[in-house]
Order: structure tokens, then C-alpha cells, then sequence
């Protein structure tokens, strides 16, 4: 978007750098954390550089500033529309283009950097959240050179941090501390992280000691002065907002991204504060309510079964069939994304594995009838727990992979080999199924509707990827419980 002289470049429907002025906060991203480093040669930027923040990254004695945008499109676009500015930031000799998501290019680089700055927005999707984790913090550390830096915002105040906030903070405040040794905090709206490993860190964040270096680097900036730094550097004014961060939350985890989850809390705050107090509400569930209302379910009818001497195993393995299936994919997709990135152009892939085994398993479950029932139920369970053990014990990326794409097909074939299994096993029982196979149908896709909602909005970010697939197990259970303790009758098969 253009007016006069400025242009404005949006990413995903949220604009990302305003040109020929961008707004002050490039100025506080590039030079407090590169005052706090005595000799910071190389600098690695992840998104957002051009535009305003490599231009002022130059102004310190850098030799090579390496800018990582996962989005070639947009560097294609700064092409397209070229200003002085970003002109000069893309084609300057200290500055190298690596079109390439910020997290693989870590994996791949063995090159060690002096600060590492994520120019990011902050953790609302799963997507971005996965820059703001406990793994994602160790990885850049290994990257990091002796004395080396990272640095980043999140959403903040100068007045006042709301409990939404608090939580956003301290989440990932005690990921940072899980890694680096030393991390300094610099509260305001938004809120500067800067972390590292060396003492250097805590004898540079002083206030005489970084208006020292601006003055010996002969740094000009709109907003950076010596007053400024005296300002944001100020106990008295701002340390009340540390000690509001919430210290005692869990830290944000790739698989238990609670970034996201209070990105999503804070939001709802804005525009339904019914949705925020329901979110609050899941947040203080624990696992032991959700087995015990998946044990109360299932014990209820065990119950009906024993009073009415008639199977009532039907709908709830529909359902939690469609629950299961729906809740593995999303956890599947999120692994794979948090490894990768970008899925978009995989998502085809994933979904054409998981339907070529729902295919398979129709076949095969509709040559046997009702017979492989109890075996479909008891694989879902299996396949489950496979995914708990792959979640829990993050094995080397290339093998994990591997058991992502294995268990889309796993879930997917048992997924299809249910329904024409249990409609097989609701004829043995009633002399017509056409109605009987449509409800089964509506509970599949009624629990997978679930599944997507819960999984995603509330499992996940509240109780993490290993105890979701574990909770899915125990789901599934029920589903085999159910069954081996109904009454047969005499013309059931198997």
C-alpha cells in the first residue's frame, strides 16, 4: 500500500515495515542489544530487517549482517517496489539474503553469530510461537558465539501488565532462563528480552556503560539518546513491572506452546471477555479431571450395558474415533510444522497420507465385515501411544519425520477401517442399518469437529502434545472396554 511517498508492506494481512519512516522500535531492537556486546561483528537477523532495522544494525561496527526471511516473496516485493531504503539495506555489501525459514536455516548453519535478533511478531499462532520456545532458545544458543546475544520483544507496558500479559511474559521469561544463564528484561510497550551465556551481558547492561558505547560508535538516532537509555534503564520506574511478570509460569515449550495460548487470552480479552474467562477457566484443568470424565463416561456405559443387557459401545466409538482421528492429525501437522516450519506446501502431502490410509483401511474393513472391530479400536489406541512416545522423547529430527508420515497413514487407516466395521457390527444386531449407518457417520464427523476445536484451542496449549496423544489413548480404551464387556449376541462375529 502507497501514499505520496510512503509505502507500507503487509505479510499475512499485518503490516510489516512502513517506509521511507519506520516506527521507532527498529531503532531499540537493533542498538540496545548491539551496545550491550562489546565487538558485535555478526548479527543474524530472523524477519523483518528490511525496512528500517538492518539501516540502523550498520550504524555499529558490524562486518556481516545475515537477514533470514522465510517469505521470498516478500523480499520480491522490496525488489518490486524499491525506496532508498530498503535499496540500500538488501544490496549493501555487509549484508547477506538467506531466503529460508529462520529456525531451518539455524539447523543447517554451523556459522556462530555475536547477536542473534528476532524481529517477529508475537507468539499468537503455532506458526510463530515456535520462535519463542524453550527448544527453539537452546538451538540459537548453540549458534551463538562466546559473549553472544539474543534478543527480541514480546507485547508489554510501561504502566500496568494485565494477568494475560503477565502470563505471555513470564512464559516465555522462564523459557529463557531454562537456556541461557544471564537474561535482562527491559519492560515498556513492547518489552525488550536480551539473553546470553556470558558475564559480559551483565557488565554491559548498565546505563553509563551503553551510553558510553553510543557515544564512542558515534551512533545518530531519532529515538536512542543517552536520555532515552537513562529512561528505559530506570528501576524506579519500571521495576515493579518485573516483578509483575508471572515467574511461576510453565515455560513455552514446542510441544506445550503456551505463548500461543496466552497470546489467545489476551486477544479474547480485547474482543469477548466471556471467551478470556472460559479460557482462563480451561487453563486451570488438569488431566486428572479429563480422565475422570472420560473414566465417568465410559463407567456410566458399562453401567447401561450391565442394566439393559444390550451393547452401548456404538456411538461412543463413533465418536471418539472422529476425535482421536481429527486430534492425531493436528498434533502431526504441529510436530511437523515445528520441525519445518512453513507446512503449506506439505499439507497436500499429510493429508493425501492420511487418506490413502483411510482408503486402505475401508477396503480392508469392509472385506471382514464386523470382525476386525475390536482390533481397529485397540489399534487406535496403539497408534496413540506410539505418538505419545515420538512427542515425549523428540527423537532426531530426520526419524521423526519419518514417524510422522508412518503414523498419518497408521491414523488414517484405522480411522477408515472403523466405520464400515461397526456398521458390519450394527447389522449383526438390527435387522436394517441405513439409519443406524448415517448416525455413526454424524458422530464421526461430530467428534473430528471436536477434536479440531479442542485439540488445537484448548489440549494442547494447556497440557501439551505427549499428554493430549496420552489422552487420546485413554479415550480409545474406552472404546475397547466397552466392547470386550458387552454381551454378544449369539449371530455377532468375533
Amino acid at each position: 500500500m502507497s501514499a505520496a511517498d510512503q509505502y507500507t508492506f503487509f505479510v499475512n494481512g499485518a503490516p510489516s515495515a512502513t517506509i521511507p519512516h519506520p516506527g521507532p522500535d527498529v531503532e531499540v531492537l537493533a542498538h540496545l542489544p548491539l551496545l550491550a556486546h562489546d565487538r558485535p561483528a555478526h548479527v543474524l537477523v530472523m524477519g523483518g530487517g528490511a525496512g528500517g532495522l538492518i539501516r540502523e544494525l550498520l550504524k555499529h561496527p558490524v562486518a556481516e549482517v545475515a537477514y533470514a526471511e522465510q517469505d521470498p516473496l516478500l523480499l520480491e516485493t522490496y525488489r518490486r517496489f524499491p525506496t532508498p531504503l530498503t535499496t540500500m539495506e538488501l544490496t549493501h555489501p555487509a549484508v547477506t539474503l538467506h531466503p529460508v525459514e529462520g529456525r531451518l536455516f539455524l539447523r543447517q548453519e554451523q556459522a556462530r553469530w555475536d547477536v542473534i535478533l528476532l524481529n517477529l511478531p508475537a507468539p499468537a499462532t503455532l506458526m510463530l510461537n515456535r520462535y519463542y520456545t524453550q527448544e527453539f532458545f537452546a538451538l540459537a544458543r548453540s549458534r551463538l558465539a562466546d559473549g553472544g546475544t539474543l534478543a527480541f520483544f514480546l507485547p508489554g507496558s510501561e504502566t500496568l501488565l494485565s494477568p494475560e500479559l503477565a502470563a505471555l511474559n513470564g512464559s516465555i521469561l522462564a523459557a529463557l532462563r531454562a537456556v541461557f544463564r544471564h537474561v535482562r528484561v527491559l519492560p515498556g510497550d513492547p518489552t525488550l528480552f536480551v539473553a546470553g551465556d556470558g558475564e559480559a551481558l551483565d557488565r554491559a547492561w548498565q546505563t553509563a556503560t551503553l551510553s558510553r558505547r553510543l557515544q564512542e560508535r558515534g551512533i545518530q538516532a531519532g529515538l536512542v539518546t543517552e536520555a532515552y537509555i537513562e529512561y528505559r534503564m530506570s528501576r524506579e520506574r519500571f521495576g515493579d513491572l518485573l516483578g509483575a511478570l508471572a515467574t511461576d509460569a510453565p515455560a513455552n515449550r514446542d510441544g506445550l506452546p503456551r505463548g500461543t495460548f496466552a497470546s489467545m487470552r489476551i486477544f479474547s480479552r480485547v474482543v469477548s471477555p466471556a471467551a478470556a474467562r472460559a479460557l482462563a477457566f480451561l487453563d486451570g484443568v488438569p488431566v486428572s479431571a479429563h480422565l475422570a470424565g472420560i473414566a465417568c463416561v465410559v463407567a456410566g456405559l458399562l453401567v447401561l450395558q450391565a442394566l439393559q443387557r444390550r451393547p452401548r459401545y456404538v456411538a461412543y466409538a463413533a465418536a471418539s474415533t472422529g476425535f482421536t482421528g481429527m486430534l492425531m492429525t493436528v498434533v502431526l501437522l504441529l510436530a511437523f510444522q515445528v520441525q519445518y516450519g512453513d507446512v503449506y506446501q506439505y499439507l497436500g502431502l499429510l493429508t493425501a497420507l492420511f487418506m490413502v490410509g483411510a482408503a486402505a483401511g475401508a477396503a480392508a474393513g469392509a472385506r471382514r465385515g464386523g470382525k476386525p472391530l475390536l482390533a481397529v479400536e485397540s489399534g487406535l489406541v496403539l497408534i496413540a501411544l506410539l505418538g505419545y512416545a515420538g512427542a515425549a522423547w523428540q527423537p532426531p529430527a530426520h526419524l521423526w519425520l519419518a514417524s510422522i508420515f508412518g503414523l498419518m497413514v497408521l491414523t488414517g487407516g484405522a480411522v477408515g477401517a472403523q466405520y464400515p466395521a461397526l456398521v458390519a457390527r450394527v447389522a449383526t444386531e438390527h435387522a436394517g442399518v441405513g439409519s443406524a449407518a448415517a448416525t455413526i457417520y454424524a458422530l464421526d464427523l461430530a467428534g473430528a469437529v471436536a477434536g479440531a476445536a479442542v485439540a488445537g484451542v484448548v489440549l494442547i496449549p494447556t497440557i501439551g502434545m505427549p499428554m493430549t496423544l496420552l489422552l487420546a489413548a485413554v479415550l480409545k480404551t474406552g472404546s475397547v472396554v466397552l466392547i470386550l464387556a458387552a454381551p454378544r449376541p449369539t449371530s455377532a462375529g468375533g
